[in-house]
This record gives C-alpha cells, structure tokens and sequence, in this order.
C-alpha cells in the first residue's frame, strides 16, 4: 500500500474517532478540526501522487483535485461538496469562529466523512490494481 495513503486512512480513522466520540469541551472541536484539516492534507496529496503516475504534473491542492475528477477518483455528484471542503478547510486555516467551527464541525460529521471515506476506498483499490502480483506496488 501506498505510505500517504496508509496515513491518510490512519488519519480518517482518527478522525472517524473523533467525530463518534461526544462533545463535551473545546478541544474537542479542536481535535476535529486538526483532524479534519490532516486528512485533507492526505487526501489532495495522495491524489497528487495518483496524478504523477500518470504522468501529470505536481502542482498543488485545487489541481490535484481535479486531476482526481480526471482519474476517477471524485464522482460527478461530489464535486460541489468537494469544492465545499476545500473552501472550509481553508477558512480553518486562517481564521477561528466558535460558532462557524462548531457548525462545520456537524459538517465534517455529516458529509465530509463520508466524502472522504470513498476517497480512501477509491484510492485503496487504484493502489491495488496497480500493485505487483507478488502483493508489492510495482514502479517504487
């Protein structure tokens, strides 16, 4: 498997955590923020590596993410809430809101979750497919 996207399900899976897991403080809405803006990280970053194997060129989180349209990655139907996440993940990392945080906070829980989690699934199987017979990725 792939090491970005091991961590990056790693990840999910703390954020996973996270999200089920009731809040009761402050730093509770911080860890699924930091969470959340960690799996993002990942996620445009495995895609990234997926759009190099193609062949294409590294250029950054918005490209990435349309090179995952391109690659089969993203679906048609999530490409606005794609676009969604982007803009909020971003809006965490410039600026602190307790009420927009605790409202994007239901957000992540509700549809960045699972965005992400078919995320991982997709780039689970591309890795697979293109892994060695002998259980290897092949090419690294």
């Amino acid at each position: 498997m792939n090491d970005r996207v091991s961590r990056f399900s790693q990840a999910l899976d703390s954020l996973r955590e996270f999200c089920e897991t009731p809040i009761t403080e402050d730093r509770d809405i911080a860890g699924i923020l930091m969470a959340f803006t960690y799996c993002y990280e990942l996620v445009w970053r495995s895609f990234q590596d997926e759009a190099v194997v193609e062949g294409w060129e590294p250029t950054g989180p918005r490209n990435a993410i349309k090179n995952a349209f391109r690659l089969g990655l993203i679906r048609s139907d999530e490409a606005e809430t794609w676009n969604e996440l982007q803009n909020d993940r971003n809006t965490v990392a410039h600026t602190y809101r307790k009420f927009w945080s605790e409202n994007l906070v239901a957000v992540i829980r509700n549809q960045y979750l699972p965005l992400l989690e078919q995320s991982l699934i997709r780039l689970q199987a591309r890795v697979k497919e293109r892994s060695a017979p002998d259980g290897t990725e092949s090419g690294d």
